[in-house]
């Protein structure tokens, strides 16, 4: 049996980085804004809501991430079939038979293995998987 595991590329880790703190950073003007600005009892309040709520969405990604990293995805290859572990989740058994063909997809947000099925013909996508776990599968699993 061999395993492989989610790796989190270090060029997607730091733009979700770059681009939380750009939309948190938002946030944090707003704030900033609107202390000076407006009195907390009037329109302020909602004002640091929308803060908050901005410095919240912004960091989300990089935190997902971060715990992806930590607690990584695993995919089991045995003789007879895949089995894909997330954390907190049901293992998902996919027999070897029913796997018509294997792609590796690179977008701008995401990477990943897609794997076709026989099965009417459904897609299931494996995210956050390097080329190389890609290559490795690819070895392992003969496509009919």
């Amino acid at each position: 049996m061999q395993t492989l595991r989610t790796t989190i590329l270090t060029s997607y880790k730091n733009r979700a980085l770059l681009h939380g703190s750009v939309i948190a950073g938002v946030g944090v003007a707003i704030i900033f804004l609107f202390y000076f600005i407006a009195p907390l009892h009037s329109l302020g309040i909602w004002a640091y809501l929308v803060g908050l709520i901005l410095i919240a969405i912004g960091l989300i990604p990089y935190r997902k991430l971060s715990h992806l990293e930590l607690h990584p995805h695993i995919l089991e290859m045995n003789a007879e079939s895949l089995i894909y572990t997330r954390r907190g989740k049901e293992p998902m058994v996919i027999a070897r038979k029913d796997i018509t063909d294997i792609t590796f997809f690179e977008k701008k947000n995401s990477y990943g293995i897609v794997l076709t099925l026989r099965s009417k013909g459904k897609n299931i996508t494996l995210r956050y998987f390097s080329r190389r776990s890609f290559e490795r599968l690819l070895s392992f699993v003969t496509v009919e």
